[in-house]
């Protein structure tokens, strides 16, 4: 119903480009939450000049979404480099959207296999986040602790580092814990996929199989989505037999 609201707001408003830019933004994000990028992709476009480096962001994780690389790349490097120069004027406001970015850029360069560019993206955006983390832990520390979780996973994964990422990911279980301790349905499958990152390190690092059981059923305890409980499982069936 909102989205054939807006279709019909787009429709009436030809001669109002700001509150035109609006409503093609909000029909963008309707569709986006409905799963259908095809159909947001062109109102994203459309709402291009109003809030050109959140647009861009959102283009480009639409393009990624829908395999479209290149574009994706390009859209993400235009929004970091908006937030860039927002972010000289006014760092309060915008270094928050700039390590977003920063972290939108380094998923798309670990998918794509350029393992350096994602690295360095990654870590400029976990230390952007640190810097936020001190002054306002509430709101930035889920943001810190999803960060280590990528850059650990790009260290386990990809480039057979896992010595530092299993440094990284134990700093963000630390953080994942602590939020489920205090909200579990907000952070639970968050702190699972940390420790599901956690897991798949500690096999290469030949670490205990009884750190490793605990780790599994603390996924099996935590998560709420099916798909986190049936690695959990797995793990358990592995590690747990005979413990």
């Amino acid at each position: 119903e909102a989205g054939t609201a807006l279709d019909k707001e787009i429709e009436t408003q030809e001669q109002d480009a700001g509150l035109l830019a609006h409503h093609h933004f909000a029909r963008a994000e309707i569709f986006a939450l409905q799963f259908r990028p095809l159909q947001a992709l062109p109102h994203y476009e459309r709402a291009y000049e109003p809030d050109v480096a959140m647009t861009l962001n959102n283009l480009g994780n639409l393009y990624a979404a829908t395999q479209k690389h290149a574009q994706a790349e390009t859209a993400l490097r235009e929004a970091l480099d908006s937030y860039r120069k927002l972010a000289k004027r006014n760092p309060g406001a915008y270094e928050p959207h700039m390590a977003m970015t920063l972290n939108n850029l380094g998923a798309l360069y670990a998918d794509i296999q350029k393992h350096a560019q994602a690295e360095t993206a990654y870590k400029e955006a976990l230390s952007i986040r640190k810097k936020l983390a001190a002054r306002n832990p509430d709101a930035y520390e889920p943001y810190v602790a999803a960060t280590l979780n990528n850059i650990a996973g790009l260290y386990v994964f990809s480039l057979n580092r896992p010595d530092e990422a299993w440094r990284l990911v134990e700093e963000g279980l630390g953080i994942r814990r602590r939020l489920w301790n205090r909200f579990p349905p907000a952070f639970g499958d968050d702190l699972a996929k940390s420790l599901e990152v956690s897991i798949e390190t500690g096999i290469r690092l030949g670490k205990d199989k009884t750190d490793l059981c605990a780790r599994a059923k603390e996924i099996e305890q935590v998560a709420y989505r099916a798909d986190l409980k049936a690695i959990a499982r797995g793990y358990i069936q592995r590690f747990c037999g005979g413990i």
